[in-house]
């Protein structure tokens, strides 16, 4: 007898359940051991589905939000900076975000010294399941010296041929990508 048990997104230790039947023989009471069923765990691949992940600069200070609209298999979020886009290093985690009927909104807040005299910085997501397999979300640029609180955002990240970008800013203004 072999049962497969699928992990949902909020099993965070496996529990192996060990199913024992136990016959008691005609001429004694002592239970006799008939069946012990295999087990074996898949875990399904990692979906997440990202809304928003935006960033804004209040008092030297870069405020990341973003909001999934739903998560399997989902294990955690790390919040990763850079000040040139490519070289990334690990700033921070979001083990769980709070629910917004059926969106889960998530928060995290940079106040990092290395901000200081920067003039961009940019941040992604790289989002870990619970087979310890990633994913990367979206690239994000906050303008650290702008008055106007320009953000630009980049996904997917990493892309192969096609990516889109969205600029965020409280004035209109013509922006310029260069490749």
């Amino acid at each position: 007898m072999k049962q497969v048990i699928t992990l949902s997104k909020n099993i965070a230790i496996l529990v192996a359940i060990l199913i024992i039947t136990l016959n008691t023989k005609a001429n004694s009471n002592t239970p006799t051991l008939l069946d012990v069923p295999s087990y074996s765990f898949t875990s399904t691949q990692s979906i997440v589905k990202y809304i928003s992940f935006n960033g804004n600069l209040v008092n030297n200070t870069v405020c990341l939000s973003w909001v999934t609209s739903q998560e399997l298999n989902n294990n955690y979020f790390e919040i990763e900076r850079s000040f040139n886009g490519k070289d990334f290093s690990t700033v921070g985690l979001a083990l769980d975000g709070f629910e917004n009927d059926a969106n889960k909104e998530y928060a995290f807040k940079d106040n990092s010294k290395l901000l200081e005299n920067k003039e961009v910085v940019y941040y992604r997501l790289k989002q870990y399941d619970n087979d310890g397999k990633f994913n990367y979300g979206s690239l994000l640029a906050i303008n650290l010296k702008s008055n106007n609180k320009v953000s630009i955002q980049l996904s997917p990240n990493p892309f192969v041929d096609n990516f889109s970008v969205k600029f965020i800013g409280i004035e209109n203004a013509t922006a310029e990508i260069l490749i």
